[in-house]
Formats: C-alpha cells, sequence, structure tokens
C-alpha cells in the first residue's frame, strides 16, 4: 500500500493544483526498489497542520492508492527562489506541531511508502492525482533493466572451428595437388605422350591449374551447412509449440518459441536460475496452521473449521471459553494493510464510464459501507496477508474496511469499530508490520506480527517456548510462518511515540535508519499471542521437476525478492533444500571487510561441496560485487543449490553474468514469470518464461515459455537432448558425406597424372547436397528421437551425455573424419580392383557412376544406421532422394538436351552399369565392408552405455535403499 504524505494542503479539484508552488527533492535514479529518500518543499500557506483532514486528492476519503498520476513541474528558477528562501530546518524542532511562522516554506519528508514504481495497478480508488518523480530510463524499473546482448549457440562456435580446419585443409590440397601437376608435367612419362598438349608453365598456368584444382575440391566445404540448419531449426521449433503435453491443462496456452536459433542449447544447460514467486509457486496462500496460547490447531480448508491437534471437535468462536481464539483472529484480522471492496462496488467501477466517474469524482466520493451480508473481495499487497484474512473471515471474524482510519470488524455477528492510529510498514531489517489502534474502550494496543526471529525474542509474556516449539514444527513442514504478539500502550506512550514519529518523518539524513530504530523502540515488551503456518502452494509438478534437473546435473540457484525465511520455507517445500543439506548463510553483513573475511573463511575451511546449501541476502551480495565478486563466485560455485533473498532485479542479472563470465564459461538458464525478472532472463544464455498471473512481459522476453515451470522438464531433458543430437549429427554428417565425395576424385588424380580431371561428372557435384543427400538429414534432423521420451524423463542422468557440448568435440570429429576417409577407400578402390577386365564397364565414365551410385548409397545407408526413430517423413525423404538421383541421372544420361545440356562421355552409360549383375554384386559387397563395421561399433558402443546408465541408476539410488 502507498499513501499520501501527511503535511499535505487540501487539495480538493485539478485546479488547486494549478496555484500549487513545490519543488520535489529526489535521489539520483538508482537501482534501489525499496528504499526512496526525498523532500517536497511546498509553501506553509497550503499546509495542513494538526486536526485538517485530507491529505491529497483521490477517490478515496482516506487517502490511500497504488498508482500515480501527472502534475505540472516547476522551473529552476522556482526552485532557486524556494531555497533562498528557506531558512527554518523543522527536522530539528523538537515540537510535534508543525510551526505557523518564522519561514514560508516547509520541508515535508517523501519516503518509500509515498513513492509508486512504473507499472503499478491502480486500485480502491478511481483516480489520484500525483507527482511524477522519474520518467524514461531514470525509473526504477528502467533502471533494472539491462542491454540486450545478442546470444549465440555453442554449436556455432564448434562448427567455425571445424570450418577452419577444413578450409585449412583444402588450401593444403589445392597447394599439393598443384605442385604434384608440376612435377608430373616435368616427368619422362608426360614427355612420351605425344597426344597430350605442350603446356607452357607460367603464372597464368599456375594460377589456372590452383583454381582448378580449387574448383574441384571446394565441395569438402559444405556451404549448404548454414542453410540447411537454419531450415532445421526454424521447422524444430514447431514441434516444441505442437507439444500437446507442455499445453497447459486449465487455459489451453501451448509452448512458445520466440528463438528458434537456440533450440539445441536446451540440450546444454549447466546453470538454472529461478525466480521463486508465480514460478516454482502458484502465489496462492492457503492458512493451515496457527498456536494460540500454547495449543496447536489445524484448519480445515474445504469445511471451514478450526481443530485442535489431535481433536475432532471444531472450535466454535462465539464461545465464551475460547477467547483467547477469538483475540488471536481478531488480532490477525486488524494487524494488516489490506483493502476491501465489494462485488458490486468493483462491477459499477469496471462498468462506469469516465465522464460519470468524473462527475462522481467532484460530486459524491466513494464510501465504504460495506455491511455484514456484502460478499467481500479483499485487495492485499502481500499474499499471506490476504490468506490470513480470507480465513479470519471463514472464521466469522471479517474485516469490513476502513473509512477515515476507522476500521470495522464483524466478530461472530457483532459490529466493533477500531480507530487505527499508525501502520509501521514492513521491512527486511525489522522483519515484522505493526498496527497501533485504539478501541471503543479507549485501550490502546500495539498488534504486530512477523519473523519469528524477531517476535519471540522481544516476548516478555505469553506462550513463547510453546510459539517456538510449534513455528518449527510448521518450517519442518514447509510453511511459511508469522509469530503474533500485542502490547498495550497508554495514552503518554502514544503521544510520546507521535512526537518521535513526526520529528524522524523531517529528518533529511538516514531517515531510513532512524525510522527503523524508533519502531524497533516500541516493538518491545510483547504478549505473544501464538503463531501462524500458511502454506505457499507449489505448482504441480515441482518437486519432481527440481529433483530430475538436479539428477541431470543441472545446478539451482533461486533468486527471489523475498526476504530469507520465505525463500528458505519455499526451497525446503520444493525439495531443493534437503534434510541433510548443510546450510551456510551469507547475510546482514555491512561490512566489505567483513564480508570477505568470511567468505575466505569458508574457502579455506573445505566444507563446501554439493550437498551445501549458501542462502545470500541482496544487500551482502550488493556488498560482494563491489569488493570480492571473484572470491563470492568461487565459493558458490561450489555449492550444490545456491538461495539469493531480497534481490533487486538488476542484482538477478549481475549474478547470471558472474557465472557465465567464469573461466569456464557455462551455459546458463534463467526463468522467471514476471517484469521483474526480464533483465535476468535476457542476461542468461537461454530465457525461459512462465506464462504467470503477473502479466506476459517475461514470456515474451524469453526464448522459450511455457505455461507451468513442471514443463521445463521436458522441455530441457527430451527437446533439448533431441535438439542437440539432431544438429550434433546434422552437423557431423554433412562433413562426414563431403568428405566421402571429394577424396574418390583426389585419389583418381594418382592415376591420371594430376590432370584436374574430375572424376565425378559437373552434375552430381552441383546437387549431390542440393538433392541427391538433403531430403534424408533434413527429416533426420527433424522427426528423429535418439532416446524415447519416457527414457530420457526417467533417467535423467542421460543428460549428462550430452552436456558441455561433448558431440561437437574434436574426438566425435575426427572419429566422423577417419570415418568418411575409410570409406571413401573403399569406395574408390574396391569398384577399381574388382571391375578390372570388364571392357563395357571398366572405362572412366562408368568408373565414375558406379562410384557416385556407391557415394550416394553409402552415404544415405549410413545416416540410416544412425536413426533411432522411423517416421513416414522418414522414409519419404530416402524415397526422393532415390528418386531424384535416378531421375536426373536417367535424365542426364538417357536424353538428347543439346546444345543446352551436353552429357558428353556419360551418353547411355548409366543404364549400361546398371544392367551388369557385376554392379549389384559390387554394391552389396561395398555396403556390406562399410557399414558392418560401424553397426558392430555402434552395438558395442550402446551396450557399453547401457552398462554404465545401469550402474549410475544404481549408485543414485543406493543412499535411500534400505539394507534388510
Amino acid at each position: 500500500m502507498r499513501y499520501c504524505p501527511p503535511g499535505l494542503p487540501k487539495l480538493k479539484n485539478p485546479s488547486d493544483f494549478y496555484h500549487l508552488n513545490a519543488v520535489m527533492e529526489c535521489e539520483q535514479a538508482n537501482t534501489n526498489l525499496y528504499s526512496f529518500n526525498g523532500n517536497l518543499l511546498i509553501l506553509q500557506a497550503q499546509v495542513v497542520y494538526p486536526g485538517d483532514s485530507v491529505t491529497s486528492k483521490t477517490s478515496k476519503e482516506n487517502g490511500v492508492s497504488t498508482s500515480e498520476s501527472l502534475s505540472k513541474r516547476l522551473g529552476k528558477a522556482l526552485k532557486d527562489s524556494i531555497r533562498s528562501r528557506l531558512s527554518t530546518k523543522f527536522a530539528d524542532d523538537d515540537d510535534d506541531e508543525l510551526p505557523s511562522g518564522g519561514s514560508k516554506f516547509l520541508q515535508i519528508p517523501i519516503t518509500m511508502e509515498n513513492m509508486l514504481l512504473r507499472g503499478t495497478k491502480l486500485k480502491n480508488t478511481d483516480y489520484i492525482y500525483g507527482l511524477v518523480v522519474y520518467t524514461g530510463v531514470d525509473t526504477r524499473l528502467a533502471q533494472n533493466s539491462k542491454e540486450i546482448n545478442a546470444k549465440f549457440p555453442t554449436a556455432d562456435r564448434s562448427i567455425n572451428s571445424f570450418l577452419l580446419v577444413v578450409m585449412g585443409f583444402l588450401v593444403l590440397m589445392v597447394t599439393l595437388y598443384t605442385s604434384l601437376h608440376f612435377v608430373w608435367l616435368r616427368s619422362d612419362v608426360l614427355e612420351a605422350a605425344w597426344y597430350l598438349p605442350a603446356n607452357s608453365i607460367n603464372v597464368l598456368y599456375t594460377v589456372e591449374t590452383a583454381f582448378a584444382y580449387l574448383v574441384l575440391f571446394y565441395y569438402i566445404v559444405p556451404l549448404s551447412l548454414y542453410v540447411t540448419i537454419e531450415l532445421q531449426t526454424f521447422f524444430g521449433s514447431m514441434y516444441f509449440v505442437w507439444d500437446n503435453e507442455m499445453r497447459c491443462p486449465v487455459t489451453g496456452t501451448p509452448a512458445l518459441c520466440n528463438t528458434s536459433d537456440l533450440n539445441e542449447e536446451l540440450g546444454q544447460i549447466e546453470y538454472l536460475f529461478s525466480d521463486k514467486t508465480g514460478t516454482l509457486t502458484e502465489n496462492i496462500m492457503q492458512f493451515r496452521h496457527c498456536s494460540i496460547n500454547g495449543i496447536r490447531y489445524m484448519y480445515n480448508k474445504e469445511s471451514e473449521t478450526l481443530f485442535p491437534q489431535n481433536q475432532f471437535t471444531p472450535v466454535e468462536l462465539q464461545d465464551s471459553e475460547n477467547s483467547d481464539v477469538r483475540n488471536f483472529f481478531k488480532t490477525l484480522a486488524l494487524c494488516h494493510t489490506v483493502q476491501v471492496i465489494t462485488q458490486e462496488q468493483l462491477k459499477k467501477r469496471i462498468s462506469g464510464s469516465r465522464r460519470k466517474q468524473q462527475v462522481k469524482r467532484e460530486t459524491s466520493p466513494e464510501t465504504n459501507s460495506i455491511t455484514p451480508s456484502d460478499h467481500l473481495e479483499f485487495q492485499a499487497s502481500s499474499p499471506d496477508e490476504l490468506a490470513l484474512l480470507e480465513s479470519c473471515a471463514e472464521l466469522h471474524v471479517r474485516f469490513l474496511g476502513d473509512q477515515n482510519e476507522i476500521l470495522t470488524l464483524s466478530v461472530c455477528g457483532k459490529i466493533e469499530k477500531f480507530k487505527r492510529h499508525y501502520v509501521l510498514e514492513f521491512d527486511a531489517d525489522r522483519k515484522c508490520m505493526s498496527v497501533i489502534l485504539e478501541n471503543d474502550d479507549g485501550e490502546i494496543w500495539l498488534l504486530t506480527k512477523g519473523a519469528e526471529s524477531t517476535i519471540l525474542p522481544n516476548g516478555v509474556a505469553g506462550s513463547i517456548e510453546k510459539s517456538n516449539q510449534h513455528v518449527d514444527e510448521f518450517a519442518q513442514l514447509g510453511l511459511r510462518t508469522l509469530a503474533v504478539a500485542k502490547k498495550q500502550l497508554t495514552r503518554e506512550e502514544l503521544d510520546k511515540f507521535t512526537k518521535k514519529l513526526n520529528k524522524t518523518r523531517r529528518l533529511v539524513k538516514d531517515r531510513e535508519e532512524k525510522m527503523r530504530e524508533l519502531y524497533k523502540s516500541i516493538e518491545t515488551n510483547l504478549y505473544i499471542l501464538g503463531a501462524t503456518g500458511v502454506e505457499d502452494q507449489l505448482q504441480h509438478g515441482v518437486q519432481d521437476t527440481l529433483i530430475a534437473l538436479s539428477r541431470a546435473g543441472i545446478r539451482i540457484w533461486v533468486l527471489t525478492g523475498d526476504k530469507v525465511e520465505t525463500a528458505v520455507n519455499v526451497a525446503i517445500a520444493c525439495g531443493l533444500l534437503l534434510p541433510s543439506s548443510v546450510q551456510m548463510k551469507i547475510t546482514n553483513f555491512k561490512s566489505g571487510h567483513d564480508l570477505k573475511e568470511h567468505l575466505l573463511n569458508v574457502e579455506v575451511s573445505g566444507e563446501v561441496d554439493d550437498n551445501t546449501t549458501f542462502i545470500i541476502d541482496g544487500e551482502s551480495l550488493a556488498i560482494a560485487f563491489d569488493v570480492c565478486a571473484g572470491l563470492l563466485c568461487s565459493v558458490l560455485m561450489k555449492a550444490g543449490r545456491v538461495v539469493c533473498c531480497r534481490m533487486a532485479p538488476l542484482q538477478k542479472a549481475q549474478v547470471v553474468s558472474m557465472v557465465k563470465s567464469t573461466p569456464k564459461k557455462p551455459i546458463t538458464a534463467a526463468v522467471g514469470d514476471g517484469a521483474n525478472d526480464v533483465a535476468m532472463i535476457q542476461e542468461a544464455h537461454i530465457g525461459l518464461g512462465i506464462f504467470g498471473k503477473e502479466g506476459r512481459q517475461a514470456a515474451r522476453s524469453a526464448d522459450f515459455a511455457v505455461a507451468r515451470f513442471s514443463f521445463l522438464k521436458k522441455a530441457i531433458l527430451v527437446h533439448g537432448h533431441w535438439y542437440y543430437v539432431r544438429l550434433a549429427t546434422l552437423i557431423l554428417y554433412f562433413f562426414y558425406k563431403n568428405v566421402v565425395l571429394i577424396f574418390p576424385p583426389a585419389y583418381s588424380a594418382f592415376y591420371s597424372a594430376f590432370s584436374t580431371q574430375s572424376l565425378f561428372d559437373a552434375i552430381f557435384m552441383t546437387f549431390y547436397n542440393i538433392l541427391f543427400t538433403s531430403a534424408p538429414i533434413f527429416a533426420f534432423a527433424l522427426q528423429d528421437q535418439p532416446v524415447p521420451a519416457k527414457t530420457l524423463l526417467a533417467n535423467p542422468h542421460l543428460y549428462k551425455d550430452i552436456s558441455k557440448n561433448r558431440l561437437l568435440t574434436w574426438k566425435p570429429f575426427s572419429i566422423w573424419i577417419i570415418r568418411a576417409v575409410y570409406h571413401s577407400l573403399i569406395v574408390y578402390f574396391f569398384p577399381l580392383c574388382s571391375l578390372q577386365g570388364l571392357d563395357n564397364i571398366s572405362d572412366w565414365s562408368s568408373l565414375g557412376i558406379f562410384m557416385i551410385v556407391g557415394v550416394i548409397t553409402l552415404v544415405n545407408f549410413m545416416l540410416l544406421t544412425h536413426t533411432k526413430y522411423i517416421t513416414g517423413w522418414i522414409l519419404f525423404a530416402y524415397s526422393f532422394s532415390c528418386i531424384t538421383f535416378f531421375g536426373t541421372t536417367t535424365a542426364y544420361t538417357e536424353t538428347d538436351m543439346r546444345p543446352t545440356i551436353d552429357s558428353g562421355e556419360l551418353r547411355h552409360t548409366f543404364f549400361m552399369v546398371l544392367f551388369e549383375p557385376v554392379f549389384w554384386l559390387n554394391m552389396v559387397i561395398l555396403m556390406a565392408l562399410v557399414l558392418v563395421p560401424d553397426i558392430l561399433l555402434k552395438y558395442y558402443e550402446t551396450k557399453k552405455q547401457g552398462a554404465i546408465a545401469t550402474k549410475q541408476t544404481a549408485e543414485y539410488f543406493r543412499p535411500i535403499i534400505s539394507p534388510r
């Protein structure tokens, strides 16, 4: 909730703003979302003194709103004039009354409770008047955003490295064969060949020869590889969207792929950075347990009843013997900042036109005339408060709203009213919030709720020990816990607090710290009423997904803006923090020296391992970034899990950048559901968005988006695995098949005196990558499933086999190249030897036809041996390749298309070779010589991997299997 600052003039109409003379002093633009320090310099004649009512103009009489508007700014001249006239510092006055003379201007402090961030929604009021402090890039959200960096897949680096090697080899081949050509020109053999024309050796002839060899051998460079990859990634991303198992069962929202270039990166994730609220959780709280006066109670949401532990008789709050329980829930129903609106008011507000609303604003302001029979809707900034208040209403302690700081309760049908004096807002240091109110009997009470680590140590009476015990039990259940207490104040204590509060609010320096100390001073000597346990409902399948991703070797870091206790409780509930995990906290550090010394001690101790979980807050993280960022990163990356709390959006991005910039350059992914996660999502190598309740900005900014966090299990373990294996096979296969194509002509050069005569006709070289071998690999790269989806989901450790770009390193590349060389040797020399003595098909043209058929058949069958999932489209692709080859070759060799196309010596050669039985026998033997060793090798590798997988599975489950 946000409030108008005290001391503002009465502003009833828009015309009042035209006469307002004021200057806003504010901080320089920064990234802090939780504090603000500024002042409003305003003419004292327009100031409201104690006893006056309205602060700033809204449609609500209590002056509370949750959005911002625009007012006229004052120029620099007016500001200088005000500064020159400002002679009195009211922050030093001891009197809590604002002065009525001495200075024409008043300095009103502006804190974060008076400020609103860009993008907030208007609630509880139709309109407000405000002053825009920051605009454009100076807004806090813009300050927390980052400039988008281009993302490049890991496979591109491997492709570039392979291409450099192949191009270097091409240059070496051209140089070597050109040199050997001139060696043969000077040999006695060619001098005796009178039928060859004599060639003079000069620079031009040397260049022509080198260029001829370059044209002959340049096919070894897979130029069509990039085109194929682009098509494969584009069409492959559609399968991600079409996966019905990743479609939201409630809304029907399918998965989204915004960037097809990063498909295979889903199979390379090493670090996953996740937001908490709305990403891991539903952001829906449910009240489950409470401790009242040392007795533990359980709340049944379905029946809306409260039961003592181990009893089955529900508690009736109206009974006199249950006064403690009734007072406990009255405290919960009063200690909050929730606003109430009826459904009729909400419908009327939505359906009313803007013109009618304007008339209403100036004539009859909206009132909170709410009755106990009205159906209420609570609007809260905290889902915890919302859950508690809804549970109170279900137990017949209904909060009916507030009007002019008068709170109305319906307690078991009886109306009770309370005057609220102050709301002491929650902050991360105090870890609690309080209200000071007065009942009809004139009793003044301070009601407080917050973290047990803050409330219970300040307790002097009540069920302190039992409440502490029950809080620990609630925490073990993974519930979010709050302690509840109260304290009665005298009129003198309230007046003294009011005086100090007014004085502190007018401070310019250290205002936030002084306010915090003042709040702490009154939140002491408490009477402990009990504690609550609220369940933040996890999304379905979150725990299973996190466990599976951890087994896959992915380290998971949770980055959240919530407080430490909340984040830890959720981490426990979702299985990220195991009972056996060792928790190490890096929190509440104020000094860089102390933090660095602590990190050094942790690093030297050697106690950090995969079973360690670090918990660090945003304040300590900011100090570490300035003092010892490298040391912090080194320590955190040794742990199995990290939970970062109270983080600003920019800090989330900084953490991701810190990890991805380490020497090992791990692949990172970030997942979030809100606008505050955009910077983190864009900084990571892979951005994952969740279609959440906070809008779709995260989903639009991400590379991939799904409706539920649990869908990431299949997206990463299945689609990521498939995408990467397919692409890796596509890349290596392209280099393989081009080497198989080029090496036979290279071998033939030794039999043709290095005369640059090609063994294969130009039409075969031209259509080799375009028609004859393109369809099967394209269909494979789209539809093959190297491992079944069920197997990948049941065995997440298989993800480790492809991590760290294992399939695109120099070892698999070398294996494919060696395989290509071996196959090219068989394809060339086996026909050359076996066709000796066959006059009708032993000529150069027939030999070329024989070998090109062998090359195309071989590379297509080789791909087939690597295909694990045969579909109709894959069979169609092989049929298309066969038909296009035989159709093109037949048309080229058997059809007279001169003078456009001249088949030359290949005329009628193709069918002459096909009609020879020895051709088919040689093809069968050739395929056996080439493919059988590969098939046996793959069988051996499969058996070996299966044994390793069985061993890894047994080692994983061994700790949870009890010996007999």
